[in-house]
């Protein structure tokens, strides 16, 4: 800590975290080997519209990291549609496991592999 005010850089203690094993995080527990997505990981397949509006809202923050996430979340969304009727098929089920297994795994939600250098930029 010493060192950051030589740098122009200020923290506040009181709001920093060293040396821990578990850190929670934007609502993610991150340990030292892996980042816990409990809240995705635990969700069940959506029972109704609200549900399943709800699941998909939370993969839109990821798609841009999912390769053809349009392609597997389509079933899904077409499930949403107006005067479509609510009916879970197995193709649905598949869709809604593949996205949390997409959301899950590195490399959308990994820890940085050590020993890189992360320096701050000075302008």
């Amino acid at each position: 800590m010493a060192r950051l005010p030589a740098h122009n850089i200020t923290c506040n203690a009181d709001k920093c975290t060293f040396a821990a094993e578990e850190i929670n995080f934007l609502g993610y527990r991150v340990t030292a080997t892996r980042c816990h997505i409990d809240v995705i990981q635990r969700m069940q397949e959506a029972t109704n519209v609200k549900e399943l509006s709800s699941f998909l809202d939370t993969c839109n923050f990821y798609l841009k990291f999912i390769p053809f996430y349009a392609y597997i979340a389509e079933p899904l969304r077409m499930l949403l549609c107006k005067d479509v009727p609510w009916e879970w098929t197995d193709s649905l089920a598949q869709a809604f496991t593949t996205l949390k297994e997409k959301i899950t795994s590195p490399p959308i939600l990994a820890l940085i592999q050590m020993p890189l250098r992360i320096l701050p930029q000075m302008h």
